[in-house]
């Protein structure tokens, strides 16, 4: 039962994928023989599709390849938590991490098959827009909520590693380093007990907005 649990687990985000497959296929007949797919900053078309199965099913291929990555990223998580706490807390942690990814997963892999039905069917660019507002801000709610009760749980309990918090960051200013490793052992965290820790996460939050903001400039030109 509980390896059926997991192998449901991991199919769960090539549900959305599969559906969208299904109703192009059986609407294909009454599908357009072009619709718009794209639309510059002043809400105007600049780029169209053609009733093509490549190009019809391009987002759900983008799809494919995404939940396919973050499963392997998923599947690789319980041994990066091992060595850094006890195995039960690891096990707790690595659980609370897989399921953020599955989650982040088959919420790209919805709003890519929402996209893939959404052009066809001329339900506009508003409606992509709500959809992805939508999944960004349940994404960052079901992460904040299932890493702060899961931390939260096991720095109660004693079991985080001296300086991470139960926000999952870390702070400890008798660490010399600067970044140190992330409680999933995947990639740098800043230490933000360093005297340079948080003017260096203020640098980083700052050069995103710029490049963001850049980014935006040049689209509306």
């Amino acid at each position: 039962m509980g390896l059926e649990c997991a192998n449901m687990k991991r199919l769960v985000p090539f549900f959305p994928l599969v559906f969208a497959g299904a109703v192009l296929q059986s609407a294909w007949a009454t599908l357009p023989e072009r619709w718009p797919v794209h639309w510059n900053a002043r809400g105007n078309i600049d780029g169209w599709a053609s009733k093509d199965p490549v190009q019809v099913a391009f987002p759900l291929l983008i799809g494919l390849v995404v939940v396919v990555i973050f499963e392997l990223i998923a599947s690789s998580l319980g041994a990066a938590f091992s060595a850094k706490m006890s195995p039960e807390a690891a096990s707790r942690l690595a659980t609370a991490h897989q399921r953020i990814v599955r989650t982040v997963s088959t919420g790209i892999a919805a709003f890519l098959s929402f996209v893939t039905l959404a052009l066809p069917f001329g339900w506009g660019i508003q409606s992509i827009l709500v959809a992805a507002g939508i999944l960004v801000v349940g994404l960052i709610g079901v992460m904040v909520v299932s890493i702060k009760t899961t931390l939260g749980g096991l720095k109660t309990q004693g079991e985080l590693p001296a300086g991470y918090t139960a926000s999952g960051l870390y702070s400890d200013p008798n660490d010399p380093r600067l970044m140190v490793p992330k409680l999933s052992g995947l990639g740098l965290t800043v230490n933000l007990g360093h005297p340079m820790g948080k003017p260096l996460l203020g640098g980083i939050v700052l050069l995103t907005v710029v490049i963001a903001l850049v980014a935006v400039s040049l689209t509306q030109k």
